[in-house]
């Protein structure tokens, strides 16, 4: 198990919630057998599969806590993969068309993101995520080109996601805003704990954000959010 084709046959079983199995085939490669905390992380996931499982049959969970802790396992197992593909190879800059450029705030975005952005992968769309994708260069200059070079611009909305959007130098505002002046389609990824300030305490620059077609993200109907992003995509 140590081709690049087995990961992301790896990456579609743990997208297709077949956790397990998934597990399974990462413990058989070469750099999970050589570290003991990979295999201990693996065993601890393993363990949460099994009782998300019985806690589905003997419904003990609301649906809702259910999908949040089948999310979590997801997350967990999908940087298990990162972490086992950057080992096996140097990590290359993005490159080749962009059909979507994600932008969040990471301290309560990454994580939707992530699964975001693995899930477009998964449907043959080469979406951008910064903290992923992004080679050498200078940092700010190669996010706005990669944003210019994007058919599409994904912005998750998260709770904290515009708290500093008046910040001179904040990059998030810096990325909506060169996305709206290139006349990109933006969709608005909707958390449920978001909600719009007022038009008069946003910069002028991204005042109509709030006017493009978003998507209400759900944990509890992920794959039916992924289905109305896929509608919106150019």
């Amino acid at each position: 198990m140590n081709s690049l084709n087995s990961l992301d046959y790896i990456r579609k079983n743990v997208l297709e919630n077949n956790f397990e199995q998934a597990l399974a085939d990462l413990s058989q490669s070469g750099t999970v057998r050589s570290d003991a905390k990979l295999r201990n992380e693996i065993l601890l996931q393993i363990s949460k599969c099994r009782k998300l499982e019985a806690n589905r049959r003997l419904g003990t969970q609301s649906a809702e806590s259910l999908s949040l802790e089948e999310n979590r396992i997801r997350l967990a197992v999908l940087e298990l993969i990162d972490l086992i593909e950057a080992n096996a190879q140097t990590q290359k800059p993005f490159s080749g068309p962009v059909d979507a450029f994600i932008s969040y705030r990471r301290a309560d975005g990454a994580e939707v993101a992530r699964l975001i952005r693995a899930e477009l992968i998964r449907h043959n769309c080469q979406a951008f995520l910064d903290v992923e994708d992004l080679g050498g260069g200078d940092w700010n200059e190669s996010l706005l080109e990669r944003i210019q070079e994007a058919r599409n611009f994904i912005v998750i909305l998260s709770q904290e996601s515009l708290s500093r959007i008046r910040d001179e130098n904040d990059v998030m505002e810096r990325e909506i805003s060169h996305a709206i002046s290139l006349d990109k389609k933006v969709i608005p990824i909707l958390m449920p704990e978001f909600q719009f300030p007022s038009t008069e305490l946003l910069p002028v620059r991204i005042n109509t954000l709030q006017q493009h077609n978003g998507v209400s993200y759900s944990h509890e109907f992920f794959q039916a959010t992924i289905e109305k992003l896929m509608s919106y995509l150019d």
